[in-house]
């Protein structure tokens, strides 16, 4: 029987439900035709669900990443008003006791450790900067918040991960659905006309 390959994209399906339903009905089996349809219409849902789903990730990495330019904005200002005080000012404490890994160890953390490296980074300038420090001070008003909704963000970079593969695990079964009904359809039909006029009738239409 032609169906389209088991690796073609889920469009492929749609080409040939399209073939087929047009086929079958010029043959005069409008109920096989409407019966494909009905198939390959789960399957046209399903992958509009996972476009969607796919849509949103993309949404959410955005959110996420700007959160982080956000972060490192607030750190690399942090850097600056107490790395200009003077002209040594980076190679001298409490520049060296804040930024003790060096600066880019906070400002390029990767994603999984920019929470802690950032909560890190303040608790080691209240650790060795006055309380009346103005550049400490900015950094407990910013930078708190904004933990807090990158880590918002963490999470629904990870809720759209999940539904983006619960959508394509939904565009699968009802491929697999597909084909199962377009077998049994051609059998039922190959009984009726014989192998040969059925291979016409589903024809395989992969571009």
């Amino acid at each position: 029987m032609y169906l389209p390959r088991s690796t073609s994209a889920p469009t492929a399906r749609l080409r040939h439900a399209k073939y087929a339903a047009r086929s079958l009905r010029r043959a005069g089996f409008d109920t096989e035709s409407t019966t494909i349809t009905a198939a390959a219409n789960v399957v046209r849902s399903k992958l509009a669900d996972a476009q969607k789903a796919d849509d949103h990730l993309s949404e959410m990495l955005a959110d996420r990443d700007h959160v982080d330019s956000r972060l490192d904005d607030v750190g690399g200002e942090f850097r600056l008003a107490i790395g200009s005080r003077t002209s040594t000012a980076m190679t001298e404490k409490p520049y060296t006791d804040i930024f003790h890994q060096g600066a880019q160890w906070v400002l390029t953390a990767p994603i999984d450790e920019n929470s802690k490296r950032y909560e890190e980074l303040l608790a080691r300038a209240e650790e060795y900067l006055t309380a009346d420090d103005l550049a400490l001070i900015t950094l407990q008003q910013k930078l708190p918040p904004l933990l807090i909704e990158w880590k918002t963000q963490l999470q629904n970079v990870d809720n759209a991960r999940t539904k983006l593969a619960l959508a394509l695990a939904a565009v699968d079964t009802a491929e697999e659905d597909y084909d199962r009904v377009v077998e049994k359809t051609a059998a039922l039909l190959t009984a009726e006309l014989g192998k040969s006029k059925v291979q016409r009738l589903f024809r395989a239409v992969d571009r």
